[in-house]
C-alpha cells in the first residue's frame, strides 16, 4: 500500500511541475477573420510560392556580394527586397517552420516532444488558404500533417532526402506539376493559392562540408539557379504577374554546421521577396546588400505578411505584428492588413481578459490595467472613423499601438498562475519531504501513527474544503486547481503519519545531513562537474572499509571489477561514448552475449540446464538479428518472436519458479541470468559488458561484506541505539540504490550529456518506427540494472529484506530533494542544448522514483518467498528486525 501511495504521490509532483513550465499558450475557441476580399479590397498576388531552403544562413545569401548566388543576384538587380529575417530559439526545423506559417512562438508542449512538433493544434498559413500545395519530406510534413484544414486539406507530397538529392526531386516535382494543364486551369480557378516548395540539400551539405567550404558553395549554386529556373517557369505559366515569391530559412547554421543555438549565424536567415506585391526601397541595378545595410524582421512576422500578398487573414494562433514597408500596395489596403492583424491578435486578448474577468475576485487580484474589453471595443470605433475620415497613416499608427498592447496582455496572462504554481509546487515537494520522515521515524521507533482521525487532519481537511471552493469560483484551470490544492493534501497526509508516542522526527539533524548530503553530490559530480567516477569510488570505500583489513583472493578480484567500471565512468566523463570508439563494434555486444551464457558457470551459479539452454537459444538468435541490422538487412520475424517470448519468459519463469529455487541466492542466480539476457537484446555494444561487470562486482561487494559482519560480534550496538542504527543502515542502503542507478545508467549508454536514445534499442523486437513501442523498451532498458541490483540487496543484505519500506524512504529523500533542486533552472527557450539539459536533468530526477518504485515491486514479487540460508550470528539473534507484515501494519 505504501508503495502505492507514493507512486501516486510522485504523479501527481510531476504533473505539477509540467503544468508549471509546460502547459500549452495555444488558446481554444478562436475563429478566423475575414478576407481582404470580404473586406473590399483586391490583393496584389493570387498566389504565393514559398521557397524554404532548411539551414540556410544569411551570412552564406550575403556572402561575396552575392557572387555565390549569381541568378538571384542578376533578379533582384531588378526587383524585389532583401532582409534578414531573424529565427526563433531554438534554431530547429519544427521550430522554424511553426513561426514562419504559423506566426506564433514555440508553444511548451513541444519541449516535450524534443521540438519535433506541437502537440496541440494551431493554425497556419496553410490553413487559411483554401488551397496549399506544396512538396517536403515527412519530417516536415509531420508538423503540419494533423493540423485542422477546414476542408481543405493539405496537398503535399513527400520525398526522401537521403541521397542529398531531395533539391533536385523538388524541382522536377513542380515541373511535372505545372506541366499538366488541369492543374493549371484548377490553380487559375482559386484565389489566396499557396505553394509550399521545400528544400534540404543545403541543410545535409552545411551539415556535412560545414557552410565555409566549397563544397557548400557548390550546392548552394546549383540551389539557387534551381530556384530561379523554377520561378521563371511560374512566371510562364501563369504569366500574369500575380505571383509573389518568398525565400526565406527556417534556420541558419553555424560554422562548424551544427544548429540549435543562438548564435548569430544560427539564428540569422535571409529574406528574398520579389513578384507580385512586394515594395523595393531601392532603384535599378541596385547594388546586392550587406549584413550592416540589410533590413531585419523577425521570422514569426513573416506569417502575417505572406497572408496580406494574397488577401487572406493572419493565422488565428498568429501573435507577431506584421511588419511595415514591404507591401507595394495603397496605403488603405495596408491600413486594413493592420486590422485585420490587430483584430486577430486582439481576439486572442479577449479571451484571456473575459477569463479573468469572469472570476469571483478579479476586482482583488493583479490584472493587466494597460487593456480591457472596453478599450478593444473604443479601438474597433476609433479604427473605422479614422478610415472613414481618410487619416489611413493615423489607422495604422493605431493599430501598431493596440496590436503591441494585445501581445503584452496575452503573455501577461499566459504566465499569470505560474509563480503561484512554483510556490505551491515548492510548499508540495517541502510537505512530501516532511510527510517521509515522520514515516521513516515512526518506523524505526516502531511506533504506531496518529492516524486521519485528529484535530488537525480535520481542520485541514476543512481548509482543503474552502480552497477547492475558492478556486471553483475563481474558475481556475482544472489542473492548475489540482496543483494548488497538493500541498493541503499531503499536509493532511503527514499530519496522519506522525508518532503516537514518542518523537515525531529522530535526529532531525543527522536526517537533514543524510539526506542533504547525498542529493548534493550526485547533483554537483554527476550533473554539474562530470567527477561520478570519484563518487563512486569513494562511496564504495566508505561503504566496504572492513574487507581492507582480511583482504582475500575474491577481494582483489572485486578490486579489479571496481577498477574497470571506475575507468568507465571515467572515460564516459570526456567521450561521447564512454569508452574507446574502437570497442562500439557490433562484434563487442554478440562477445558480450557470449561471456553473459558462461558467467553464471564461472561463478557457480545454480540455474538449471532448462534455463541456460533458453538462454542460449536467445542469445544466438539475438546474435543472428544484430548482425542482420547491422548488415542493414531486415531482422527476421523469427528472431522478433524469441525476442518477445523471452521477454515474457524473462518475469514469468522467475516469479512461477519451481521450489529448486526457493533460496534468495538461487532465485537471484535466476534474475540476475534473465534479466543481463534481456537487458543484451537492448542495449548498445559496450552496455551488455558494464552490466555484467557491474551485477558481479556488487554481489562479491555484498558477500563479502555480510561474511565480514557475521565474523564481527561487536559491529551493531543493541538497545537505546537501534533507532540511530536502523535510520543510518536506511540510508545507506537508500544512498547506494540511488548510486547504482546513475552509475547503471551512464554504464549502459543513457550518457547523461545528451539523454537521446538511440532507435535501434528496439531493433530485434519491432521493426518500425513509432513513440510507444520503442519508448516502452527504452523504460524497460533503463530500469533492467536497477531491478538487478535492488533484487541483490534484497536477497543479500537481511537488513534491506526486513526493512525496505525504510530503506526505500531514504531512496524517495535523496531524489525528491534532487527533483526540487532542478525545478529552479528549468529553461523553455533559448539554445537546444541549454533547454533540452535543463529538460533532462528535470525528468531524470523526477522519473527515477517512479521507476525505483516499481521496480521495488517486482523484486518484491520475485523473491517474497525466498529464504536466506545463512547461519545467524550472535549479534543476528539479538536485534529484532520488522517483517512484511508487521511493518504494513505500523
Amino acid at each position: 500500500m505504501w508503495r502505492l501511495r507514493a507512486l501516486v504521490v510522485h504523479i501527481f509532483l510531476l504533473a505539477s511541475i509540467l503544468t508549471t513550465y509546460f502547459s500549452s499558450t495555444i488558446l481554444p475557441g478562436l475563429v478566423p477573420q475575414k478576407t481582404m476580399r470580404e473586406m473590399g479590397f483586391e490583393p496584389p498576388a493570387d498566389r504565393l510560392v514559398v521557397f524554404l531552403t532548411d539551414g540556410f544562413r544569411a551570412a552564406s545569401f550575403l556572402a561575396k556580394n552575392g557572387s555565390v548566388v549569381p541568378d538571384l543576384r542578376n533578379l533582384y538587380r531588378t526587383q524585389g527586397r532583401i532582409a534578414i529575417s531573424r529565427s526563433l530559439t531554438p534554431t530547429q526545423t519544427a521550430v522554424g517552420h511553426i513561426a514562419i506559417f504559423g506566426g506564433l512562438m514555440q508553444d511548451p508542449t513541444a519541449v516535450l516532444v524534443n521540438f519535433r512538433y506541437v502537440p496541440v493544434h494551431f493554425d497556419t498559413v496553410f490553413n487559411r488558404s483554401r488551397m496549399t500545395i506544396g512538396w517536403d519530406d515527412d519530417f516536415v510534413d509531420h508538423v503540419f500533417r494533423n493540423q485542422p484544414h477546414g476542408g481543405a486539406p493539405l496537398r503535399i507530397k513527400t520525398g526522401d532526402k537521403k541521397d542529398m538529392k531531395f533539391d533536385a526531386w523538388v524541382f522536377g516535382q513542380v515541373k511535372e506539376f505545372l506541366a499538366r494543364s488541369d492543374n493549371v486551369r484548377e490553380v487559375r480557378n482559386h484565389k489566396g493559392v499557396v505553394f509550399f516548395v521545400y528544400l534540404a540539400d543545403l541543410d545535409a551539405w552545411a551539415h556535412r562540408y560545414s557552410p565555409l567550404l566549397p563544397e557548400f558553395d557548390q550546392q548552394l549554386l546549383r540551389t539557387q539557379k534551381g530556384i530561379h529556373t523554377t520561378y521563371e517557369l511560374f512566371e510562364k505559366t501563369f504569366n500574369d504577374s500575380r505571383t509573389a515569391y518568398l525565400l526565406t530559412s527556417d534556420h541558419g547554421m553555424g560554422n562548424t554546421g551544427m544548429h540549435g543555438g543562438s548564435s548569430r549565424h544560427e539564428r540569422e536567415t535571409p529574406l528574398f521577396m520579389w513578384g507580385a506585391g512586394v515594395k523595393r526601397t531601392v532603384g535599378p541595378n541596385a547594388a546586392f546588400p550587406t549584413w550592416k545595410k540589410a533590413s531585419r524582421v523577425e521570422q514569426i512576422q513573416l506569417a502575417p505578411l505572406m497572408s496580406a500578398f494574397i488577401g487572406l487573414p493572419p493565422p488565428m494562433n498568429n501573435i507577431a505584428m506584421m511588419p511595415r514597408g514591404y507591401l507595394n500596395v495603397s496605403t488603405e489596403y495596408e491600413a486594413m492588413a493592420f486590422h485585420l492583424n490587430a483584430l486577430q491578435i486582439l481576439d486572442q486578448a479577449e479571451i484571456v481578459i473575459s477569463r479573468n474577468d469572469r472570476s469571483l475576485f478579479c476586482e482583488w487580484l493583479p490584472r493587466f490595467k494597460r487593456l480591457d474589453l472596453k478599450q478593444i471595443a473604443a479601438y474597433k470605433a476609433n479604427f473605422k472613423s479614422l478610415v472613414s475620415q481618410g487619416h489611413s497613416q493615423e489607422a495604422m499608427e493605431e493599430c501598431q499601438r493596440i496590436i503591441k498592447l494585445a501581445q503584452k496582455c496575452v503573455k501577461y496572462y499566459q504566465g499569470y498562475y505560474q509563480t503561484p504554481l512554483l510556490v505551491a509546487t515548492t510548499i508540495s515537494y517541502l510537505v512530501w519531504l516532511y510527510c517521509l520522515l515522520l514515516q521513516l521515524t515512526r518506523i524505526a521507533t516502531e511506533n504506531q501513527r496518529k492516524g486521519f482521525v485528529t484535530l488537525s487532519t480535520v481542520m485541514l481537511s476543512a481548509l482543503g474544503i474552502i480552497e477547492l471552493v475558492l478556486l471553483v469560483l475563481q474558475k481556475v484551470p482544472f489542473f492548475t486547481s489540482v496543483c494548488l490544492l497538493l500541498p493541503t493534501c499531503l499536509l493532511i497526509m503527514a499530519q496522519a503519519e506522525r508518532s503516537a508516542n514518542g518523537p515525531w522526527i529522530k535526529a532531525p539533524l543527522m536526517n537533514l545531513f543524510s539526506t542533504l548530503v547525498p542529493a548534493a553530490l550526485i547533483i554537483l559530480v554527476y550533473f554539474e562537474y562530470k567527477h561520478f567516477a570519484e563518487l563512486y569510488v569513494l562511496s564504495l570505500f566508505l561503504h566496504y572499509h572492513r574487507l581492507f583489513r582480511k583482504p582475500s583472493l575474491k577481494f582483489f578480484l572485486w578490486m579489479i571489477l571496481v577498477c574497470i567500471i571506475s575507468a568507465s565512468l571515467f572515460l564516459s566523463q570526456y567521450t561521447q561514448y564512454g569508452v574507446d570508439p574502437e570497442l562500439l563494434n557490433f562484434h563487442v555486444l554478440q562477445l558480450g552475449m557470449l561471456v553473459a551464457l558462461v558467467r553464471p558457470i564461472i561463478l557457480r551459479h545454480k540455474i538449471g540446464l532448462r534455463v541456460w539452454a533458453i538462454n542460449a537459444m536467445t542469445f544466438a538468435a539475438g546474435a543472428y538479428g544484430v548482425k542482420k541490422y547491422v548488415s542493414k538487412e531486415v531482422v527476421p520475424d523469427f528472431v522478433k518472436a524469441t525476442t518477445w517470448f523471452f521477454l515474457v519468459y524473462a518475469f514469468l519463469s522467475i516469479r512461477y519458479s519451481d521450489a529448486s529455487f526457493k533460496t534468495a541466492m538461487r532465485r537471484l542466480a535466476l534474475i540476475t541470468m534473465n534479466m543481463i539476457t534481456l537487458h543484451a537484446l537492448l542495449c548498445e555494444r559496450w552496455g551488455s559488458w558494464a552490466m555484467q561487470i557491474l551485477s558481479t562486482e556488487l554481489i562479491f561487494g555484498l558477500q563479502m561484506y555480510e561474511d565480514s559482519k557475521r565474523s564481527d560480534d561487536n559491529y551493531e550496538g543493541v538497545g537505546d541505539r537501534k533507532p540511530l542504527l536502523h535510520l543510518k543502515q536506511s540510508y545507506r542502503y537508500g544512498f547506494a540504490i540511488v548510486l547504482y542507478f546513475y552509475v547503471t545508467f551512464a554504464l549502459a549508454g543513457n550518457w547523461i550529456g545528451s539523454f537521446i536514445f538511440w532507435p535501434n534499442t528496439a531493433r530485434l523486437f519491432y521493426a518500425h518506427y513509432s513513440l510507444f513501442v520503442p519508448g516502452c523498451l527504452i523504460i524497460l532498458k533503463i530500469v533492467l540494472p536497477s531491478l538487478i541490483v535492488i533484487s541483490t540487496l534484497y536477497a543479500l543484505v537481511p537488513f534491506v529484506r526486513q526493512n525496505i519500506r525504510s530503506t526505500f524512504t531514504c531512496v524517495l529523500l535523496i531524489s525528491n530533494v534532487m527533483g526540487l533542486y532542478f525545478c529552479y533552472y528549468v529553461k523553455k527557450r533559448g539554445a537546444y542544448d541549454d533547454v533540452r539539459n535543463s529538460l533532462d536533468k528535470l525528468l531524470i530526477t523526477h522519473v527515477v522514483n517512479l521507476l525505483l518504485l516499481g521496480c521495488c515491486c517486482i523484486v518484491v514479487g520475485f523473491l517474497h518467498d525466498t529464504e536466506m540460508r545463512k547461519p545467524k550470528s550472535k549479534k543476528e539473534r539479538r536485534v529484532r528486525f520488522t517483517s512484511a507484515n508487521e511493518e504494513s501494519r505500523v
